[in-house]
């Protein structure tokens, strides 16, 4: 989230942890830049204009990369100034809005293991 630093403890409602966050400066161009610069693998739907991968009831292919035809361009050729451009694929929805993590990752949860 925008309140995320390179190390952040865990929020409030969550088991105590500290989260390390390596790319939390790096742009999305930087992300893309690195995946195909080493031929990394990532998942394909990137390639049929999704951006912003979340799930099935918030995700959309993102307006900003699609053609006069109706066909749209692999995420990494988006090209914005904007800098929430990405998330322009996703849309809030009611359940986010009210999101909590999972139970077993609740301040006071028991672990398994």
């Amino acid at each position: 989230g925008k309140t995320q630093e390179s190390f952040s403890p865990s929020s409030p409602s969550w088991a105590s942890f500290m989260r390390v966050n390596p790319l939390l400066d790096w742009s999305y161009r930087d992300v893309w830049r690195f995946l195909k610069e080493f031929d990394l693998p990532y998942c394909s739907i990137y390639d049929q204009g999704y951006t912003s991968i979340g799930h099935r009831g918030n995700t959309e292919k993102n307006l900003l990369l699609r053609l006069p035809d109706g066909t749209y361009l692999p995420a990494h050729r988006l090209q914005s100034d904007c800098p929430d451009a990405e998330r322009n694929g996703r849309r809030e929805t009611s359940q986010e809005q009210g999101s909590r993590p999972p139970t077993s990752m609740r301040r006071g949860a028991r672990s398994a293991l």
